[in-house]
């Protein structure tokens, strides 16, 4: 009987120690350890298999092989145990610490992808300011340059006109000259054509002015001719009316709106008042009269500005043959006669 329980307890620890040899080549631990508590409990049982049966023999054996055995074997599953428990607990805390570890990692990258994107939006903010800002400097630099655009075109206007200003005065006298004489007539002749309303002219020129020339100098002549374009602006007030000096030493005055009585009045005036006038040059006091040619017109289809310059013209010259110091009206063949006057004394 005991033979046959060796053999079975043989044979079941070769399948188990090929089990556990098998396990512990794989790597575990528990097999290995297992495997050397089975080697003490097969160890402690073939001892006190070998003391009972005799072949060789030892009292203590004998009585406690078994007990050691199994105790050792209890002593090293014991270990197993604890060490699987303390393996255990590892892998937990090192799945803890992995959980923990990818929680953190996780944290630590939505905290920097919270930091980009809030480093990204203060970005964008600092650039929409930067492009506020750029933009009303832009806009502030765009009004800056157009009031300066718009200063320039007023000072430019204001140039032009007193460049056109100039251009339309006599130096001498400052009234306007023969160039603004022509633009006022033509405008002038159009307006009176349209309401139909007559058009007068005086040609003045002033009598004997090359003997003031020749002996008194030019000086005295430019003297004369800028006390004469005083005196017609004293008489003459209209703003309508234009003075201008005409050339040398004639002047001629548009009447607007004006008949040939209106005409004949002022030209009659201004031939008296330039008779009473009194020039001193080098302490020497002298008269310059005047001669005035007066033409009147009403605008229509059968006349022209031309015909109202024309019959000035030739009633100058006929003031001029009279005697000179007077006025003369010129009228149409089909009234018969040219009208003259002078001014009494």
């Amino acid at each position: 009987v005991l033979g046959l329980i060796a053999t079975n307890v043989a044979f079941s620890m070769v399948l188990i120690v090929t089990i556990l040899m098998v396990l512990s080549k794989r790597g575990s631990h528990s097999a290995q350890i297992v495997l050397a508590g089975w080697g003490m409990l097969a160890l402690c049982i073939l001892l006190f298999v070998f003391s009972r049966t005799g072949i060789f023999y030892n009292d203590f054996l004998a009585n406690y092989g078994l007990r050691i055995g199994v105790t050792l074997e209890i002593i090293v599953f014991s270990y197993a145990l604890s060490f699987r428990i303390h393996q255990e607990r590892e892998q937990k805390e090192w799945a803890l610490n992995k959980i923990n570890s990818e929680r953190s990692d996780r944290i630590q990258a939505q905290e920097l992808a919270l930091a980009r994107e809030v480093e990204l939006r203060e970005t964008k903010e600092h650039a929409l300011q930067l492009e506020i800002h750029h933009r009303e400097n832009l806009e502030k630099l765009v009004d800056e340059r157009t009031a300066d655009l718009e200063r320039t075109m007023i000072d430019l206007e204001k140039a032009n006109q007193e460049l056109e200003q100039l251009s339309s005065k006599d130096a001498l006298t400052g009234l306007f000259n023969r160039r603004m004489f022509d633009t006022s007539l033509e405008q002038l002749w159009n307006l009176m054509l349209e309401k139909s309303q007559p058009l007068s002219l005086l040609v003045l020129d002033a009598d004997h002015f090359k003997h003031v020339n020749d002996n008194r100098g030019h000086l005295c002549g430019d003297m004369v001719l800028q006390e004469m374009a005083k005196l017609l602006q004293s008489i003459l007030h209209r703003p309508s009316d234009v003075i201008t000096r005409y050339g040398g030493e004639e002047f001629a005055v548009l009447l607007p709106n004006t008949p040939d009585e209106g005409a004949v009045h002022l030209a009659e005036l201004i031939v008296e008042k330039a008779s009473q006038k009194m020039y001193m040059w080098e302490e020497k006091t002298f008269h310059v009269t005047v001669s005035v040619g007066v033409h009147s017109l009403v605008p229509d289809g059968n006349n022209d500005p031309m015909q109202l310059i024309d019959g000035a013209d030739q009633a100058l010259y006929q003031a001029k043959e009279s005697g000179r110091n007077r006025y003369m009206l010129y009228e149409l063949k089909t009234k018969k006669n040219i009208n003259w006057g002078h001014p009494t004394n």
